[in-house]
């Protein structure tokens, strides 16, 4: 692990050395002369280098040359939003690297060495979920890692007879989304963020009037709006000397009055009708 450098001494100043620089010279003595054999260590390199999202900053990026043995120190930086994912090379192989995974640590160059510090972006988590009435097809509903700063596409799907109304979470209150009120849009994951897809159910309306000699006393007469689906109690009252015949407009066409004879009934309402309550 040395290796020779030369010749010195007063045989070499008084040119009685054949060749200073050999190891294996002849001296000519025709006086008194010292000469000492010169060594020094053998030298190793070690070359650096990183992947994208950092560098090294101890000792640098590129070949150094350290004396055979020394345990050189290193220190790998991560870029923002990149982390350290380990060392590799032919010392890290020849186990020379005293913690491949640790940003900082030692190498120990007995030999010529290469090694790289790795980086790999930041990954978020986007915590995707819905409320009764509907579901996200994409990407689906759960907890996803996407790369940092990735733009991810989101799609809420209503069930029959539910609308979508929004989404919420911290990605909506981050400013994250590009429309909230849009069932198909997108989230930038700068962090973790949560996104909730909301759904109601549809409205539908019943509008209700009376002919002369009575009015509807329940729900009244004009136009209500219910959850779709609801069944809706509706009670005509007569005027005096006058009497219910029944009830006409297009919830009894479709059949959604329970009873159209009835002054008291019910309407199911999947649909917007009109309804009427005749007297005579």
């Amino acid at each position: 692990n040395y290796h020779f450098t030369g010749w010195s001494g007063s045989a070499v100043d008084a040119g009685k050395v054949a060749d200073p620089n050999s190891a294996t010279p002849t001296v000519t003595l025709d006086a008194d002369y010292a000469l000492q054999a010169n060594f020094v260590i053998d030298r190793r390199t070690l070359t650096v280098s990183s992947t994208a999202g950092g560098s090294v900053s101890i000792p640098g990026e590129g070949s150094f040359e350290y004396d055979r043995g020394s345990e050189v120190s290193v220190i790998a930086v991560a870029d923002l939003n990149y982390h350290f994912t380990g060392w590799s090379g032919s010392a890290v192989d020849a186990g020379k690297v005293a913690d491949p995974n640790s940003a900082t640590t030692t190498v120990t160059l007995d030999a010529d060495y290469t090694l790289q510090a790795n980086f790999a972006i930041d990954r978020r988590t986007l915590t995707v979920s819905s409320t009764a009435g509907g579901s996200v097809s994409a990407p689906g509903e759960g907890s996803f890692e996407y790369d940092q700063g990735s733009e991810v596409s989101v799609i809420a799907a209503a069930d029959p007879n539910y609308h979508f109304t929004g989404w919420t979470g911290t990605a909506v209150d981050a400013g994250k989304v590009a429309d909230a009120n849009s069932a198909t849009t997108t989230v930038t994951l700068d962090a973790d963020y949560t996104l909730q897809a909301s759904f109601a159910i549809d409205r539908r309306t019943l509008t209700v009037s009376s002919t002369a000699g009575g009015s509807v006393s329940i729900p009244g007469e004009g136009a209500f709006e219910y959850d779709r689906g609801s069944e809706v109690s509706v009670i005509a009252v007569a005027d005096l000397n006058y009497r219910f015949t029944g009830w006409t407009g297009s919830a009894v066409d479709a059949g959604k009055a329970a009873d159209a004879n009835s002054a008291t009934t019910t309407v199911t309402l999947d649909a917007d009708y009109t309804l009427e309550a005749n007297f005579a």
